[in-house]
C-alpha cells in the first residue's frame, strides 16, 4: 500500500502543476452534437429543493423485477420477484466560483420468496472543483460503497448460499492542461476492496480474504487538435494489485497500457473516441504467465436524426480476477445501444451486448450475449416510468468451465424526484 501512496503522489504532483496553467479549450469543445438521452428537457427536469447556496435533488426508484433463472443456473432454474427501492440524493452547489457535489443512495432488492438473496446495497460519494483562475480548476473526490456481487458475474462462486458482499473505498484526482492545439492530462486513482466471509450451501462459512487487495490506477495522455473538431492522442497507463493475503497463490501484479486514438464530434452526424494500442500484465509469482495483447478502447455516437442516437462501445482489457488460482482475465467486449425519441417526454431504447473473457493459468472461456429493450415516460417533472425487458446467456468453455445458462428478465418501475 506505500508503494502506491507514493506512486499516486507523484501523479498528485504533476496535476497540481499541469492544472495551474489557463485552458484555452476551443480546439477541444465537443458540444456540437448531443444524445438522445443527454438532450435538456426543462418542462421535464426536476427542479431540487433551494438549501441557502446549495440545490438538493431527493429521487426515490420503485420498481418490480421477475427474473426465470435468479441463481444463473443451467438445470433446475428457479424463477422469482423482485421489488427495488432505491432511496437516493445529488447536493449540488450553486457558488459563483469553486463546487461542491454529495451523492449518496441506497439500493433495497428484496425477493418474494428467496429471502437468503436480499441485498441492501449502499454508496455515497463528494467530489470538488477548485477554481484557481479564469481556465485554471482541481478535481479531485472520495467514495465508499458497501455492495454485492451479481450471480451471473466474472467471479461468482460456486456453492454460495447468498449473494457475495464487499466494500469499497476510493479516492481520484484528475487534471487538464490545455495550450492552444495541444492538451495534456492526468489522472490518479486508488481503491481498497474488502470482502465479506460468505456462507456456503452446506452450512459452512469461506473466507474471502484472499479477494482482499489495493489498485492503483495512473493515466497520462497527450493530445494535439489536428482542427476544432478532431484531435489525436498517445495516452500511458499504469496499474497496480497489491493483495492482502497470498498465503495460497500471489496473485499481486502490475500492468501497463500503451494507446494512440482520435477525439471527434463532426458536422451533425458522429462524435466519438477511439483508440487502439498494446497493454502487458506482470505478475510477481513466476508461475504465472505474463500477458501481452492489444487494447481497445471506443465509444461512438452516431446520429441519423436529431431524434436518433445509436452508441457503439468497445473495450479490450485486463481484470483481476476473483477466482482461486487466477490472477485476472482478458475482456473483450462490445456494445451496441439505439435511442429513439418517440415524444418529447417518450424516449425507447434497444441494444445488444457480447463479451468474452478468457482467465490466466485457468482452462476457462466464457462468452455473454445479451439483448435488451426498453422505453422511458415521463409524466411530469416529478415522475417518469420506466420498462425494460432482458435477455442474456452465458457458454463456458474448459475444464474449469462455469455452467451455461440463460435468463430472462422483466422490470417495471418508477421513478418519483423533486
Amino acid at each position: 500500500m506505500r508503494k502506491i501512496l507514493l506512486a499516486c503522489s507523484s501523479v498528485l504532483v504533476f496535476s497540481g502543476a499541469a492544472i495551474a496553467q489557463d485552458t484555452g479549450g476551443s480546439y477541444f469543445g465537443r458540444d456540437r452534437n448531443v444524445s438522445v438521452s443527454e438532450r435538456p428537457k426543462p418542462e421535464y427536469a426536476s427542479l431540487g429543493i433551494r438549501a441557502g447556496s446549495f440545490t438538493v435533488r431527493p429521487e426515490l426508484r420503485i420498481s418490480t423485477e421477475y427474473n426465470d433463472n435468479i441463481y444463473a443456473t443451467g438445470q433446475n432454474e428457479v424463477d422469482g420477484t423482485i421489488l427495488g427501492l432505491v432511496p437516493s440524493v445529488d447536493i449540488q452547489s450553486n457558488w459563483s466560483q469553486h463546487s461542491l457535489r454529495f451523492q449518496s443512495e441506497l439500493n433495497r432488492r428484496t425477493y418474494r420468496e428467496q429471502s437468503s438473496e436480499n441485498t441492501v446495497d449502499f454508496s455515497v460519494s463528494s467530489d470538488a472543483r477548485i477554481d484557481v483562475r479564469r481556465g485554471t480548476f482541481v478535481n479531485f473526490g472520495v467514495d465508499y460503497s458497501d455492495t454485492h456481487e451479481g450471480r451471473a458475474g466474472a467471479n461468482s462462486l460456486n456453492g454460495a448460499a447468498e449473494p457475495v458482499s464487499f466494500a469499497r473505498t476510493g479516492v481520484h484526482v484528475a487534471s487538464v492542461r490545455e495550450s492552444g492545439r495541444f492538451r495534456v492530462s492526468g489522472s490518479a486513482r486508488i481503491q481498497n476492496f474488502e470482502y465479506d466471509p460468505v456462507r456456503l450451501n452446506d452450512g459452512t462459512s469461506r473466507s474471502l480474504d484472499d479477494r482482499n487487495r489495493d489498485e492503483m490506477t495512473l493515466e497520462l495522455r497527450g493530445d494535439y487538435a489536428v482542427s476544432p473538431d478532431t484531435s489525436v492522442f498517445i495516452r500511458g497507463g499504469y496499474v497496480r494489485h497489491e493483495y492482502e493475503d497470498n498465503s495460497s497463490t500471489r496473485r499481486d501484479q502490475s500492468g501497463w497500457t500503451l494507446d494512440v486514438g482520435t477525439e471527434f464530434d463532426i458536422s451533425e452526424l458522429v462524435r466519438g473516441e477511439f483508440g487502439i494500442g498494446y497493454f502487458e500484465r506482470v505478475y510477481d509469482a513466476s508461475s504465472f504467465s505474463d500477458v501481452s495483447e492489444l487494447s481497445v478502447n471506443g465509444l461512438i455516437d452516431w446520429f441519423p436524426t436529431p431524434l436518433q442516437t445509436i452508441t457503439l462501445e468497445l473495450e479490450r482489457t485486463e481484470r483481476a480476477s476473483g477466482i482461486s488460482g487466477s490472477p485476472s482475465y482478458t475482456l473483450s467486449a462490445a456494445d451496441l445501444r439505439a435511442e429513439y425519441e418517440v415524444l418529447r417526454n417518450l424516449i425507447l431504447q434497444a441494444g445488444a451486448g457480447i463479451r468474452t473473457r478468457q482467465f490466466q493459468a485457468l482452462d476457462r472461456e466464457d462468452d455473454v450475449f445479451s439483448v435488451f429493450a426498453g422505453g422511458t415516460y415521463f409524466v411530469n417533472r416529478n415522475i417518469g416510468v420506466n420498462l425494460r425487458i432482458e435477455h442474456s446467456e452465458q457458454d463456458s468453455s474448459g475444464l474449469n468451465a462455469r455452467p451455461d445458462f440463460d435468463a430472462n428478465t422483466i422490470t417495471l418501475g418508477i421513478v418519483l424526484k423533486k
